[in-house]
């Protein structure tokens, strides 16, 4: 394995330089911490409860796929249980593998007040640690680079814990995963994923996330859209941003590249996701049937797996419409295409070139965010034909 000089790090693009900085100062702190307090792994023997740590968003536990599906593969019989948010359980419902889901939502996951120990979301942090603290998996996995989920490893019971050395603690991970910071800021996440299924069980992991949906859900998504006026044809399915100002683009500009394919669009679905209390900011003209949809992650995999094309900002729900067939125009602002954007070939990528600035990780340098600003409706127009015209026939035929 390569080393990467600090030279080299210091021409990395965005926020990436400083995060390195900030890791390489907690590693040391952790590794110290490691050595007073270390973990003792368990003897070998089988693994009936395997623990995966999903704590962020919806985009992060759909891109943990692979590792979670080859987990299942590899050790036939053990539970694998996510770890994270509540929507965890909706989210993987119909999966297979999936044995069960446990809630614990760090502060720090929010985008504002993360470290303000004294308010309700810390209170319930420690209440949900202290009641997973009484579970023991077999083997606990982390396999995102943050120093907070090396220290849960340690704060949690299991026989084993792996995790990546390059976040410190290495007196607490028993199974070391072989990821570089390089491999997390630069690596397609699915891909990474499959780095630490191959390290933890020798099976070649597919990079490709694909989340099982019931007919039940097919069917259901179909009726809802009939008794909003649809009569057959492609649908497109449009979300707009993931919560913050700089992923999303401007709503005027969803109406005039609309407006310009309306011959081959016949329904719009505008997915509300709750993220705005006065709904979704897009505008749709008159002359389109379009739905406001909204509903839980069941239903909305139902919906994006009839949907022939989704329209969409750089967001978790990009990520549910890939894995559920959906062709996807992705628009990014200052997120990380190589990490994030859904790979296979069939999705489109709209952004503005060069942005030295990307990923920013939320905190724009300029008075508006210009990585997004300056992204046109006729490129946008452009992805969303192709898109189209590239639709299959056994797509469209999904949605009669």
């Amino acid at each position: 394995m390569s080393t990467v000089t600090p030279q080299q790090r210091a021409t990395y693009p965005g926020a990436i330089p400083a995060r390195l900085r900030k890791l390489d100062r907690s590693k040391r702190l952790l590794n110290l911490l490691s050595r007073i307090t270390p973990r003792r792994a368990a003897s070998e023997g089988s693994l009936r409860r395997i623990g995966v740590l999903l704590q962020w968003g919806i985009g992060d536990a759909v891109l943990a796929l692979p590792l979670l599906e080859g987990l299942a593969q590899s050790f036939s019989g053990a539970s694998i249980e996510p770890i994270g948010k509540p929507w965890l359980a909706e989210l993987f419902a119909d999966e297979k593998w999936l044995g069960r889901t446990h809630q614990l939502v760090p502060p720090w996951t929010a985008y504002r007040g993360k470290y303000r120990i004294w308010t309700q979301p810390w209170r319930r942090f420690r209440a949900e640690l202290s009641a997973i603290r009484n579970i023991r998996f077999d083997l606990l996995i982390g396999v995102r680079l943050d120093p907070r989920e090396t220290v849960q490893l340690r704060l949690l019971s299991a026989g084993r814990s792996a995790g990546t050395l390059a976040c410190g603690g290495a007196g607490w991970i028993t199974d070391p995963l072989p990821m570089t910071p390089e491999d997390y800021y630069f690596r397609y996440r699915a891909e990474y994923n499959t780095m630490a299924l191959k390290a933890l069980t020798g099976r070649e992991g597919c990079p490709r996330p694909r989340l099982q949906v019931g007919e039940r859900l097919r069917e259901s998504a179909i009726q809802k859209l009939r008794a909003a006026g649809y009569e057959g044809g492609p649908i497109v399915a449009i979300h707009n941003g993931a919560g913050s100002p700089v992923r999303e683009w401007r709503p005027d500009g969803y109406a005039e590249l609309l407006d310009a394919a309306r011959k081959l669009v016949k329904f719009v679905v505008v997915i509300d996701d709750g993220a705005a209390p006065a709904g979704p900011r897009v505008s749709i003209p008159d002359s389109i049937p379009s739905m406001v949809w909204k509903s839980g992650l069941g239903e909305l995999k139902g919906l994006l797996s009839i949907s022939q094309v989704l329209l969409c900002c750089d967001s978790g729900i990009m990520h549910i419409g890939a894995a559920c067939g959906a062709r996807v125009v992705a628009i990014f602002g200052a997120g990380s295409p190589e990490i994030f954007f859904p790979r296979g070939g069939r999705h489109e990528l709209v952004k503005v070139d060069p942005m030295p600035c990307r990923p920013c990780m939320d905190d724009c340098i300029y008075p508006s965010p210009i990585c997004i600003d300056r992204i046109a409706a006729p490129a946008v127009h452009a992805s969303l034909l192709r898109a189209l015209a590239a639709s299959s026939p056994d797509s469209a035929a999904r949605s009669r």
